[in-house]
């Protein structure tokens, strides 16, 4: 008998959170992302999405540093970078925020909301015309 591929049940439980993530059912999205890194651990992609479920639950500091080692893990990942500034600006942390924010939109993140997220947190930081570049 053969045991099963880690790296398939990794991916199986991965895509399973996609799926779990994209209709709103976050704690079960957790619980599929973790058992996908007790399976692979490290993977970029995963801890990337084990952050931004973390994020959506309101769960900022366990965020922080999922996404920490999202971006250490693979840095050119812009949404990891999105949702790691995104959790800093939730803790308060505007410093910490402005500078993922700025990595994200460096490496070609869309949009508006992560402007308008970097542009608040430039003016908490007494920084206004650096807010007037964000937007």
């Amino acid at each position: 008998m053969s045991t099963p591929d880690p790296t398939a049940q990794a991916k199986a439980f991965f895509f399973e959170g996609n799926a779990l993530f994209e209709a709103e059912q976050f704690e079960d999205a957790l619980a599929c992302y973790q058992r996908a890194l007790t399976l692979v651990p490290g993977r970029p992609s995963t801890l990337a999405n084990l952050g931004t479920t973390q994020y959506r639950l309101g769960r900022w500091t366990e965020a922080v540093a999922t996404l920490e080692q999202a971006t250490q893990a693979d840095p050119a990942h812009s949404g990891s970078w999105t949702a790691l500034g995104l959790s800093r600006e939730a803790l308060s942390d505007w410093a910490g925020a402005a500078h993922a924010l700025r990595q994200a939109a460096a490496l070609g993140a869309p949009g508006a909301p992560l402007q308008l997220s970097l542009a608040l947190c430039l003016l908490r930081l007494q920084q206004p015309a650096e807010a007037l570049k964000a937007l």
